[in-house]
């Protein structure tokens, strides 16, 4: 099994909510449903990180979905389905109400443990820090599906830096 991961790929915006839509939607941070998950991009783990949410369908059919939330289905019928009825892609535009890539492999890894690493792909110096395995992360984090200090330890240290240079990155 894999140890480290891309991040989800929205594809769209409108699957983003901020703390005032959140409130807006009758939703507080410290008591969401298991459908509006916290949020990461890479410049959270190298600047302030900012408050955010996603709505997320994954693992819920249509029907579930509208049914049990019909208030976030309806933004997203607002938000998403428009543009993605124009997606060249077919899986874009027949699973519309789902994040673009979704990354199954990701969940799984994640679905045990309550921290995960996660360092940004694009950002200009290496740094890693312990994420809530709740949060997901976007695409251009790279997770790393350990909660171990030692782990963490070991991917911040400077020969692990160095390394990590000269081979690319990765």
């Amino acid at each position: 099994q894999s140890l480290g991961y891309q991040g989800i790929n929205l594809v769209e915006t409108g699957f983003r909510l901020n703390v005032t839509e959140l409130h807006k939607l009758g939703y507080k941070p410290s008591a969401l449903p298991p459908t509006i998950r916290p949020y990461v991009i890479g410049r959270d783990l190298v600047q302030h990180q900012e408050e955010r949410y996603v709505i997320d369908f994954y693992g819920l059919e249509p029907d579930q979905a509208r049914t049990a939330y019909p208030q976030l289905w309806e933004r997203l019928a607002r938000h998403i389905y428009p543009v993605r009825q124009q997606n060249n892609r077919a899986l874009y535009r027949n699973q519309w109400w789902l994040f673009g890539e979704p990354r199954p492999g990701l969940r799984r890894a994640l679905a045990t443990a309550p921290l995960y690493i996660a360092t940004s792909r694009t950002a200009k110096h290496r740094i890693f820090s312990f994420l809530p395995a709740g949060t997901l992360p976007d695409t251009k984090i790279v997770a790393i599906a350990l909660d171990d200090g030692c782990a963490l330890a070991t991917l911040s240290s400077r020969i692990h830096i160095v390394w990590a240079a000269r081979a690319g990155g990765w």
